[in-house]
């Protein structure tokens, strides 16, 4: 049989301890793999570009400040993770990137963002400028017919390794005990692969 180029394998994992079931995502990159690319501004309004996240893993979720649903159910679950995680939380880059930078301004995102976990980075910046990284996700993105604020889109956490490299996903619809393990485990692979460069490359 033959797959399509893009198809989605399921790994599973277990906390024996909490006995719960660890589900990521991985996709069928191509070689090599996306790479997460930008320049964009934060809802500081600050110029940021992927060259700051270096050294942390990252995650990247898609969605506008005048989403009635899906974005701040994830939003809030994400932050309700990332507070369990305590001061491990500042080990993660976490992105919130806007698909309607026409009404969403840092400003607004700066309004919207103060209601979930501090750790959460909101970007905007020019359409051409994130149309660029939607393409690099393979990220679907369109507007709704007939509405100014409506729009369908990946709804994904995007995964990417310490050094920018898009890894796989994770679900936004995962429950938030879900989210805090695979956080963790995430955590605990780049704490694994650093140890393994050090001793690699020793002093």
């Amino acid at each position: 049989m033959t797959l399509p180029s893009r198809f989605w394998i399921s790994i599973g994992g277990f906390l024996s301890a909490a006995a719960i079931a660890i589900v990521a995502i991985v996709q069928a990159f191509p070689d090599p793999a996306p790479t997460l690319q930008f320049n964009l501004t934060t809802h500081n309004q600050h110029p940021m570009t992927e060259r700051e996240l270096v050294g942390r893993p990252t995650l990247l979720f898609l969605g506008f400040t005048a989403c009635p649903h899906v974005c701040p159910t994830t939003l809030a679950r994400l932050s309700r993770a990332l507070e369990s995680l305590d001061a491990q939380s500042r080990n993660v880059n976490v992105l919130f990137v806007t698909v309607d930078p026409h009404t969403d301004t840092p400003e607004r995102m700066a309004r919207y963002l103060k209601q979930f976990h501090q750790q959460i980075i909101g970007l905007s910046g020019p359409d051409r400028s994130l149309q660029q990284l939607y393409s690099r996700l393979r990220a679907y993105v369109k507007k709704l017919p007939g509405t100014t604020q409506g729009f369908n889109h990946s709804a994904y956490l995007y995964v990417f390794d310490a050094d920018g490299t898009l890894s796989g996903h994770l679900s936004g619809s995962s429950s938030v005990e879900t989210l805090s393990a695979q956080i963790q485990q995430l955590l605990s692979h780049h704490e694994e692969t650093l140890h393994a460069r050090l001793e690699y490359y020793p002093d």
